[in-house]
């Protein structure tokens, strides 16, 4: 299998090209979001760990295909690695939205 390689701030469409979470735990932590402290809101830049390389996910269960994903939200990728990407809003939102539309994915 050869993944998707992304470039820096590429946003993908989980229906064209395979991304996957490790585990089926899409409960949003502290540490996964960064939160505006005037505004309050979840901000754009960070997100949930997905990855388009299932290999590398056994150590959080197992690699799950990210078969849907809400309209209010997007996969960019981020990081060093071309293959890790990150499910965040597409604009600043609330904490328990984005949790609800985080909640509305569809694992496989």
């Amino acid at each position: 299998m050869n993944p998707y390689r992304g470039t820096p701030g590429e946003v993908i469409d989980p229906i064209k090209i395979d991304v996957y979470r490790g585990g089926t735990d899409l409960t949003v932590r502290p540490g996964d979001v960064k939160v505006d402290r005037q505004t309050g809101l979840v901000q754009t830049t960070h997100g949930l760990s997905l990855d388009t390389d299932p290999a590398g996910l056994g150590r959080f269960g197992a690699a799950h295909r990210v078969a849907s994903v809400p309209d209010e939200l997007q996969i960019v990728q981020r990081g060093q690695r071309k293959t890790h990407f990150e499910l965040v809003p597409k604009l600043p939102m609330t904490i328990d939205r984005f949790q609800e539309l985080v909640s509305q994915i569809v694992l496989e």
